[in-house]
């Protein structure tokens, strides 16, 4: 398990999974509860649910077990041939049905009006694989009825026609499948290589195995993605100061190892139009896929040249800090003296903090790639001066 990772603590298993995140809906006369589906997944039969939380007008679309809660709402149970569920909510005891324009039979798949959110985490259970999706995926609803005793591979690949014959593309790789909109397929070339498993043998961190369903994330903001992104790759994050807007869906539907579940939160993030590039051991540049060609490289020779002192290590942090402040900390590090910084160069903050400290060499190498990063570059000047100047 990663040591402090709140992102990992308390995340539900596969067979506890609660559905899409809630939505908000103006405040009123009491929504009742909305039936979407009855799925049988191996020896379960899940209900799909459109749920509005009373006193806060909150949308949720859970995907519940008989005895399986929901804020205010418990499935009490579930019949998948008469398509109907009982559920104890906030006014009592009510009874839902699926309502279609077909008899009530006994179904493996029977969705009626089930949003596409809830129809790719169903496509993830059964298929068991997991789904790597873009921020941005348009929703809309969808019908879908089958016969009885469908085996998961069937279930599987009739929740997957549908959903390539609503115009998204789906592509497997693996124990993942991606899931974007045709005119992104695109997208889908700058996904790197997945890794390798290895064999087994001696445990390494790189090998650590986490369970299934540990990694989670609903609508998540990215800031929160990368500060997880970052301890799960171990790498210090250099980043834009704007990335591409978008909020991270996806959970883990099998076990993986660490340099597995790397790749997978690469790929979300590249899926929302932001690349990961390594630099070095212990770099990362987190940026939009069109600054790639214009990232500094890593050269270790050429940085340890510049260091005005060996072997010392240091602790590389600091908050909003002026590009004055950046200056003065690199021409101390190459044992220069900074120039005034010209008055066209305009006014940024920056931000950064290592996760252990670091050579100088590679202070060197984040100061530049951070000066890099908000178009401005450190420039030499003789024997003993530095200047800072704006990025060619």
């Amino acid at each position: 398990m990663i040591a402090g990772a709140n992102w990992l603590q308390g995340a539900p298993a596969p067979s506890d999974f609660q559905g899409v995140p809630a939505r908000s809906r103006p405040q009123g006369a009491p929504v009742p509860p909305k039936l979407t589906g009855i799925v049988q997944v191996e020896n379960s039969t899940l209900a799909l649910f459109e749920l509005t939380e009373p006193t806060r007008g909150l949308v949720s679309e859970p995907i519940l077990r008989e005895g399986e809660r929901d804020g205010a709402f418990e499935l009490i149970t579930v019949n998948r041939t008469n398509g109907i569920a009982v559920m104890n909510g906030p006014t009592g005891k009510e009874t839902l049905r699926v309502y279609t324009n077909q008899p009530p039979t006994d179904r493996t798949i029977n969705l009626h009006q089930a949003r596409l959110e809830q129809v790719l985490e169903l496509y993830q259970m059964v298929g068991n694989r997991t789904v790597i999706r873009p921020p941005q995926l348009t929703s809309f609803r969808i019908d879908l009825q089958s016969e009885a005793g469908l085996s998961s591979a069937q279930a599987a690949q009739m929740l997957e026609n549908v959903i390539s014959d609503s115009g998204l593309i789906v592509e497997h790789r693996g124990d993942f499948v991606f899931v974007v909109p045709s005119e992104e397929i695109n997208a889908l070339l700058g996904v790197p290589r997945q890794p390798e498993v290895a064999a087994s043998g001696k445990q390494s961190p790189a090998l650590e195995v986490f369970p299934p369903g540990l990694i989670k994330f609903q609508e998540t903001d990215l800031n929160q993605v990368l500060d997880f992104f970052a301890e799960l790759s171990d790498k210090n994050l250099l980043s834009t100061p704007a990335l591409p807007a978008g909020k991270v869906t996806i959970r883990s539907q099998t076990a993986m190892n660490r340099g597995q579940a790397v790749w997978m939160m690469s790929a979300a993030l590249r899926l929302g139009e932001i690349a990961t590039v390594p630099a070095g051991k212990d770099f990362m540049f987190v940026v939009p896929v069109d600054r790639t060609n214009t990232l500094p490289t890593y050269d270790e020779k050429a940085l340890a040249a510049k260091a005005s002192a060996k072997g010392e290590l240091l602790q590389l942090k600091f908050d909003r800090v002026p590009l004055k402040s950046l200056l003065g900390f690199y021409a101390e590090l190459t044992g220069r003296q900074a120039l005034p910084i010209p008055a066209e160069i305009p006014e940024v903050r920056i931000s950064f903090q290592a996760r252990k400290p670091l050579t100088q060499q590679d202070c060197i190498f984040g100061l530049e790639s951070l000066a890099a990063l908000n178009n401005v570059r450190f420039q030499f000047v003789g024997d003993k001066q530095v200047e800072l100047r704006k990025a060619e």
